[in-house]
């Protein structure tokens, strides 16, 4: 049986490992979380014949296989040690850039720390309190895409193989993004997931109620769903899990390697 060691500090991604009986060893990891030119990614992974939400979910799936190798390069000699399994994950909100409000506020968006790319306008965590609103103006009433990749790697262990042709063919599919995750001849595993949902018009008043509650801090898109953050939410499609930081039905397959 492996050792699950989590490339994170993330308290949420703790309570739901925590909640399918898994309680892995933390090695927090800092990475700069820099996106590739657009136009050469698509041309070294072959996305572009597959859409937006292929797109969407390739890119945060190479965030989640850079803080892998980064957690990996910092607490280890750049692979993972006999008997560990080691797991990062990576959680973007975006909305398309073709919403009139997402457009229409580019800059205003762009300076509270949101980035452009391809079809989507990605949403961290906001930086500042009015970050967090800048963000939460745009979220309301708006349609979001929410996708959480988890990058692992196990010590000499092949698992499976897959292809960047085959992640961007059929959500949730097995890849191997070479330039962003194969270090040292070993593999590094993704998966990505997303989950869709809808918030409420919000009233100002809602925003600066939310916003005084503080969980936006460290949170993507400035809220946090499994909190307060979930009484905004109109409508959701999709894994939950998902939503807060790591979709638990993948990481459930990962169960019976680990002791």
């Amino acid at each position: 049986m492996l050792k699950l060691c989590l490339a994170s500090a993330s308290p949420q991604r703790l309570a739901l490992l925590r909640q399918i009986g898994l309680e892995p060893e933390l090695y927090p990891v800092e990475t700069a979380e820099e996106l590739p030119d657009h136009t050469a990614f698509l041309e070294s992974c072959g996305c572009a014949q597959y859409g937006p939400e292929a797109e969407l979910r390739y890119i945060v799936q190479r965030i989640a296989a850079e803080k892998l190798r980064a957690a990996l390069r910092c607490h280890r000699d750049g692979r993972p040690a006999a008997g560990e399994l080691w797991l990062a994950a990576d959680t973007l909100v975006a909305v398309p850039l073709r919403d009139g409000r997402a457009s229409g506020e580019l800059e205003k968006l762009l300076c509270a720390g949101a980035r452009a790319w391809g079809h989507w306008l990605l949403l961290g965590k906001a930086g500042s309190v009015e970050d967090a609103k800048t963000f939460l103006r745009l979220l309301s009433g708006v349609v979001q895409s929410v996708c959480s990749a988890v990058a692992f790697r196990i010590s000499d262990h092949p698992v499976l193989e897959g292809s960047a042709d085959q992640a961007c063919d059929s959500p949730g599919i097995w890849a191997i993004p070479v330039e962003a995750s194969v270090d040292d001849g070993g593999e590094c595993l993704v998966y990505g997931e997303i989950s869709t949902l809808q918030f409420r018009n919000l009233s100002e008043v809602e925003l600066e109620e939310y916003v005084a509650c503080d969980e936006w801090r460290g949170a993507a898109g400035g809220y946090r769903f499994q909190g307060l953050g979930g009484k905004l939410v109109a409508w959701g499609k999709g894994s939950q899990s998902n939503i807060i930081g790591l979709p638990l039905e993948f990481c459930k397959q990962l169960q019976g390697l680990i002791g």
